[in-house]
């Protein structure tokens, strides 16, 4: 296996990520984020399901580890559902499914976060230190920077940028 095999997938998660970030934007600002949690929640749960089922024939160590995050899915889908009814804001929900390009942004970025990054941070740490594999994979403030910048037309400011060095360094400091 290549040498720098857990670095690697470590920057995809990073990338993951920063693509998760970019698809909830958009569909925040499209849906609101409130229904945005919602649905991205109902989706991380059916693709939580689609993969519970891939590894049914793995060993049971595995089927376990991959039952907690339901079970939070859950929780915060409760309680996001519980606002939104105390908020009176029942109808924005039901009409942010008929969304077409917000839920493919709410999928694309429920795919890319919890789904996919998720699983290849856990990967990572499997081939090479955590705290190697945590600190690439805290590059996502920085590479948000120019995506944000071309595709939202954000104003990109020195502040931000510190903030983004300042949010990697702080990660990289907890395992020196």
């Amino acid at each position: 296996m290549n040498q720098h095999f857990g670095e690697i997938i470590s920057l995809i998660v990073a990338v993951s990520w920063t693509l998760t970030a970019l698809s909830f934007e958009y569909a925040s600002k499209k849906v609101g984020s409130l229904s945005l949690n919602i649905i991205r929640l109902i989706m991380a749960m059916v693709m939580l399901g689609i993969f519970l089922l891939a590894v049914t024939g793995s060993r049971l160590g595995q089927l376990f580890m991959t039952l907690a995050p339901p079970t939070a899915a859950i929780a915060g889908l409760a309680g996001f559902l519980i606002i939104m009814f105390l908020q009176k804001k029942g109808r924005s929900l039901l009409a942010s499914f008929k969304d077409v390009k917000s839920m493919g942004a709410a999928a694309t970025g429920t795919f890319f976060g919890p789904f996919l990054g998720v699983s290849l941070s856990l990967l990572a740490v499997n081939y090479t230190e955590a705290g190697i594999a945590s600190t690439i994979m805290a590059l996502t403030p920085i590479l948000i920077i120019l995506p944000s910048k071309l595709i939202y037309k954000e104003k990109v400011t020195a502040r931000q940028v510190i903030g983004a060095v300042i949010s990697v360094t702080g990660a990289s400091l907890f395992f020196i």
